[in-house]
């Protein structure tokens, strides 16, 4: 909804559910511009991040994807905003630091656990 952002593209194999329901979101935020989508398999991101007009990418992917695809965003020089967990074992969290500072391209790791419906019921029992 936020009028200061254009997105450019989205990616997902998944043509059946996630694509359109990606649609959907852009469309009830009133955004019509015309995006990109890259739906040609699990590594068509890398495809993505070819492009000159993405600044910033998020990764909201299932979690196996989180390391690889944040290594290859920074390394394509976008910022970007993994999901938690941003690694599954030691070694990915230190390819993820290593990569930033190579790279000097920022990373943030997106919590979202704080939000979830159950959580916020505890809140306000």
């Amino acid at each position: 909804k936020r009028k200061d952002i254009e997105v450019a593209a989205i990616c997902d194999p998944d043509t059946e559910l996630a694509i359109p329901a990606a649609r959907k979101v852009l469309a009830a935020a009133g955004y019509t511009k015309k995006v990109a989508e890259y739906t040609n398999g699990e590594e068509d991101y890398l495809n993505l991040l070819k492009r000159d007009d993405v600044d910033a990418v998020i990764v909201a992917t299932p979690w196996e994807w989180h390391t690889p695809m944040a290594v290859h965003s920074m390394k394509s020089g976008k910022y970007t905003a993994v999901e938690v967990p941003a690694a599954l074992t030691l070694e990915q969290c230190w390819e993820l630091v290593n990569t930033q500072e190579q790279t000097g391209v920022p990373c943030m790791m997106l919590e979202n656990w704080s939000f979830r419906r159950d959580n916020l019921a505890v809140l306000e029992g």
